[in-house]
């Protein structure tokens, strides 16, 4: 329960940050969220196995339980977890990459100023996208993980 009040507690004020921000639709890219989500998990797929990757979402679930117990599977879990931040990080750099060259590589937006700077501002979504899943979510669990491993050696 304290870590679903925890949870509920960061994404509160993730989504308070968005609304000082401005309107909601300007943070809005869903194919960039898409696109990261599928990058991270088809490189966990190639780094772990489809194994690696079932053991990864299912492995979410200990965000909400207090007592881990060490097993191998909870180590291995929590390199998983670990690269795949890794691979998040990746994705959003290589997404960011790829959207500045057709930035670019557009005449229209290198003629104005107002159209080169909207592209950018979605194009750094990526990386806000990246910060908040990798962050939020993927680095607490191996943090968690390890704090319980530390403790009990």
């Amino acid at each position: 329960m304290q870590n679903l009040v925890a949870l509920v507690i960061v994404c509160g004020a993730i989504l308070m940050v968005f609304i000082l921000g401005g309107r909601l639709a300007l943070f809005s890219d869903f194919y960039g969220g898409l696109f990261l989500f599928l990058f991270t998990y088809s490189a966990t797929v190639i780094a772990f196995g489809s194994q690696g990757l079932y053991k990864s979402v299912i492995g979410l679930r200990y965000l909400f339980v207090n007592d881990i117990a060490q097993t191998p599977a909870s180590e291995f879990l929590a390199i998983i977890l670990k690269k795949q931040i890794s691979f998040i990080y990746g994705g959003a750099s290589l997404a960011l990459l790829i959207g500045s060259v057709s930035i670019f590589s557009s005449a229209e937006a290198l003629a104005s100023t107002t159209v080169i700077y909207n592209a950018f501002a979605i194009n750094i979504l990526i990386i806000l996208y990246a910060a908040i899943f990798s962050e939020g979510l993927l680095r607490p669990l191996p943090t968690k993980l390890e704090k319980r491993l530390s403790t009990i050696k």
